[in-house]
């Protein structure tokens, strides 16, 4: 195995290492379910700050939520598609939403409210997003994978204050970019966020010889990961983690072994998850040359710089 399809196995694993985190810190104490069609609807409410402009910088620390006037509705049926879930899933769980006061329902569909982008709980989130999207900086620095950003940010004096809701909403827009393709894989986001800690688990601690191992024969190679460990980090039951797991082995992208589970990745699928990877890493280039716009790798590296680090 050539180490340049080393390097590429340790690049996708620590987007899919971020993509997980950034999904668990999207959850906090919520049902995956609730927390994914809150973040959806949140990402559209706010989609046209998405890309860089003067008004997202408006917009872009912990003190500068969005005010309700500017927030724009998803219709139901369009949340379902998105996240590969049952439309009587998802209208019954907005439901749910609505009536704890987080969301507004109307005819032109449902969008966020102004009150909890400004909660304690959501801001804690967006600064939790921003650190983490840092270790991520730093991770993808480490493995050679980020190019040279050339686009100027957007103000030569960035504001004081770290531009989290901005980073977080750039976050959010490269989770759902993630999310499309691996629905498309695995039938819908739960069953891929099982997938998601299944691959991290069989490769946790992993040098270079054995992900050059795995990537020959990744049933044979891989560390079995129980359902306990998978179940835990997503918050659902043994249960059903086990109906989800199934459900990857019907796809033939797990299989049972020594009562634990490893990710397969089936012969007539190789094509496909090349570019699911190629992919990715264009997706999270695109997030940190958004994020760049608002100052803040500037931020980071200044801070780097004042530490010591190369």
């Amino acid at each position: 195995m050539r180490m340049d399809h080393v390097r590429q196995a340790r690049i996708a694993l620590t987007c899919l290492r971020y993509v997980r985190d950034a999904a668990s810190i999207t959850r906090g104490e919520r049902d995956a379910h609730d927390a994914f069609i809150l973040s959806t609807i949140s990402n559209v409410s706010a989609a046209f700050l998405n890309q860089a402009t003067e008004n997202a910088v408006r917009f872009a620390t912990a003190d500068s939520p969005l005010p309700d006037e500017v927030l724009r509705p998803i219709s139901i049926n369009a949340l379902a598609q998105s996240l590969g879930m049952p439309f009587e899933t998802v209208r019954r769980r907005v439901g749910g939403l609505r009536r704890q006061g987080l969301i507004e329902a109307s005819p032109a569909g449902v969008v966020i409210l102004s009150k909890t982008l400004a909660s304690p709980a959501h801001t804690a989130m967006v600064e939790a997003h921003f650190e983490r999207a840092q270790q991520f900086y730093e991770a993808m620095k480490t493995l050679n994978a980020l190019p040279l950003i050339s686009d100027a940010p957007l103000s030569e004096t960035p504001p004081p204050a770290p531009p989290v809701r901005a980073v977080s909403r750039a976050v959010s827009d490269y989770f759902l970019r993630f999310a499309q393709p691996m629905i498309a894989l695995c039938g819908n986001l739960i069953t891929a966020a099982v997938l998601a800690e299944i691959i991290l688990g069989n490769t946790e601690e992993m040098d270079d010889a054995a992900i050059a191992r795995w990537l020959a024969d990744a049933g044979a190679c891989g560390r079995p990961v129980k359902l306990a460990e998978v179940a835990e980090p997503i918050g659902f039951s043994r249960e059903t983690a086990r109906r989800h797991a199934n459900l990857l082995e019907e796809r033939g992208l797990v299989t049972p072994i020594r009562r634990g589970f490893v990710a397969v990745a089936p012969p007539q699928l190789h094509e496909a998850l090349t570019n699911l990877a190629d992919s990715n890493l264009s997706d999270a280039r695109r997030f940190f040359a958004t994020i760049h716009r608002f100052g803040v790798l500037a931020r980071w590296e200044a801070e780097r710089r004042d530490s010591g680090g190369s």
